[in-house]
């Protein structure tokens, strides 16, 4: 059994101690101490990271009463360690975690909203409760609990007797039933738990919800505390100054530019489609002008390189609104064949471009698949298709001559 001293003192980042176990998973080494102060996963709070003997310790782990760190490296059951936390990370879990608590109390007391979910993750937390919050009730909540942050109340946590946990206030039922410890922040919260937590709200340092949205019956908050917080600040604040110098206006007028900028990229994008439809539409009516048809049957082999498969789509459908036509288009990009099989709404039944396409084109390898008037798929560019869409023209032709014949 490892000894758990992080219970008993959030703030020791050194320590020395001895190994006790040690065992190997998939090439990676992981040891037992006598004791500890690394934070393993647990209480929706993520491990602590940190050095071993300068052996870098990533993950941390608590099983059956033994605390196993992974390091990369190796150390002998018996050594004598000196260990180091990372203490950045350890406390800015702990600013997560206890803004997480007093955020959740509040959104209690304000709002009757529960937390039914919680998640700390490499740079922000999310909050799920039960009620709904418009944007106003969020603005609200965050004010409060910044308020309540400089207030610079207490937080402990302790190991309360039975009868003096029957008389706590708990903000939710613990999840084991006995050796429950219990974290309280000055009489405003009593909840179970396990992680580990700043000494007062003031260690918090500041809380700033950055965006929420409805979640099943309620709302999940996202937000960050403390350092944490100042990061995103300061990546926004960095986000904002480039705008401004490449909008050429004042932080005020960010919105309003992007705006502007938007409604002339729609009209641009407008016009270039009238364009490339025209363009397609040309394109189409010369091919229709070359193609006499052989017997009546008109036959196309489309090859494209480096156009949008829509376009390629678009292309084959103008073609097949007219009567007479099976088209085959095949558009190359760096290493694949995108291939299309379409025909006209009067070209017999017997003529079926997904029969075809199995026979002539998966069976090469090709995949894809479709119906009778329409077919398509994809191929490396090994296969040789150029001789497959040959077969596949000899049989159109044969159908549709035997077809006509009748």
């Amino acid at each position: 059994m490892t000894k758990l001293m992080y219970l008993d003192d959030a703030y020791q980042y050194s320590f020395e101690s001895t190994v006790t176990d040690r065992r190997v998973i998939d090439g990676m080494c992981y040891i037992a101490l006598a004791e500890t102060f690394f934070y393993p996963h647990g209480g929706g709070q993520p491990c602590d990271f940190g050095q071993i003997n300068q052996a870098e310790v990533d993950d941390v782990t608590l099983e059956k009463g033994i605390v196993w760190h992974r390091i990369k490296g190796s150390l002998e059951m018996g050594a004598h360690v000196s260990c180091s936390i990372d203490i950045k990370r350890r406390r800015a879990l702990m600013q997560q975690h206890s803004g997480q608590h007093l955020l959740s109390a509040l959104a209690l007391a304000l709002y009757d909203a529960h937390t039914v979910g919680f998640h700390i993750g490499e740079d922000y937390v999310t909050v799920d409760l039960d009620q709904r919050l418009n944007h106003t009730d969020v603005e609200a909540l965050q004010k409060s609990v910044n308020d309540h942050i400089s207030s610079r109340h207490p937080i402990r946590a302790f190991m309360p007797s039975e009868s003096t946990l029957e008389k706590l206030p708990l903000r939710k039922k613990p999840k084991v039933a006995d050796g429950i410890r219990v974290v309280e922040i000055d009489t405003l919260d009593f909840s179970p738990c396990g992680g580990l937590h700043v000494s007062d709200t003031l260690g918090i340092q500041l809380l700033k919800i950055y965006d929420f949205e409805n979640h099943k019956q309620g709302v999940r908050l996202y937000f960050s505390c403390g350092e944490w917080a100042i990061q995103r600040y300061d990546a926004y604040s960095q986000t904002v100054s480039d705008l401004k110098k490449a909008l050429c206006v004042p932080e005020t007028g960010i919105v309003q530019a992007l705006a502007q900028t938007q409604s002339e990229l729609k009209a641009l994008k407008g016009a270039y489609d009238a364009c490339l439809e025209q363009n397609i539409q040309r394109e189409v009516d010369q091919l229709i002008d070359k193609h006499a048809g052989i017997k009546g049957l008109k036959w196309v082999v489309l090859s494209e390189k480096s156009m949008p498969i829509d376009l390629v789509r678009q292309k084959v459908s103008k073609l097949v609104e007219h009567k007479d036509f099976v088209v085959a288009a095949v558009l190359e990009t760096d290493d694949t064949y995108q291939i299309i099989l379409s025909k006209s709404s009067n070209i017999p039944s017997t003529i079926q471009m997904n029969g075809l396409f199995k026979k002539h084109l998966a069976a090469l390898g090709v995949r894809g698949g479709g119906n009778e008037k329409a077919a398509q798929g994809g191929s490396p560019k090994d296969l040789p298709l150029e001789a497959a869409l040959d077969t596949l023209y000899e049989e159109v032709m044969s159908l549709y001559t035997l077809e006509s014949s009748l």
